[in-house]
């Protein structure tokens, strides 16, 4: 499923060449949006809560995890071209800034291209509350900027020991509902369910009015 997702952000990014100041919302542990952006952005801000992983992310702007190896060798068989001569490990180094921060803090009409993935739908389990991250997160991008975000669907949550971990039960139209007023230009795409048959990702690209 990541593959997919990694295939189609490749494919936007080479169609609209995105460049300047970038952000990634709720990265937690997962750096494979990041690492693709990295040849177009200027600089990235990583905006996430969680102590764990503003600490973890930093310590991959050092030296990254060897299980990104994988990764890096997907963007480089998707787009030699791009990626082929990318120093991933400098170029975090030179772009990426991580800040501890929330998602209702972000700053409006700041950013040439926003992502996000798997966040908002996990914030909570009350609706007017993913609708309004969605919209905090839509606003941090200026017109004409680019989008890309993923969405799980018709997530329950889950729980581990000792703690519950809300979520939104969402289809695609709660995203459209959501995103298409703000939007110049707006692609959906679903990865194939048989890989996570409860749980697809809605995928969002897209370009801000």
């Amino acid at each position: 499923m990541d593959d997919e997702v990694l295939g189609d952000l490749d494919e936007f990014y080479r169609k609209e060449k995105p460049s300047g100041l970038f952000l990634e919302i709720g990265a937690g542990p997962n750096m494979y949006p990041i690492l693709a952006a990295l040849p177009y952005a200027d600089q990235i801000d990583v905006w996430e809560l969680g102590g764990q992983n503003v600490n973890y992310l930093r310590r991959q702007v050092e030296e990254m995890d060897p299980s990104w190896q994988k990764w890096m060798d997907k963007l480089r068989e998707l787009n030699p071209e791009r990626y082929g001569q990318v120093d991933f490990q400098k170029q975090l180094q030179q772009k990426m800034r991580v800040i501890q921060g929330n998602i209702f803090d972000l700053p409006e009409k700041k950013y040439d291209s926003i992502s996000m993935h798997s966040v908002a739908e996990s914030l909570t389990k009350v609706p007017h509350q993913f609708r309004k991250a969605v919209t905090k997160f839509t606003a941090a991008g200026k017109p004409g900027s680019t989008l890309v975000a993923s969405f799980v669907a018709n997530s329950r949550g889950y729980n581990t020991p000792g703690r519950n971990f809300p979520a939104v039960a969402i289809e695609t139209w709660d995203v459209v509902k959501i995103l298409g007023p703000s939007m110049r230009s707006l692609k959906f795409g679903t990865t194939r369910a048989e890989l996570r048959p409860l749980s697809p990702l809605i995928i969002t690209l897209g370009t801000i009015k």
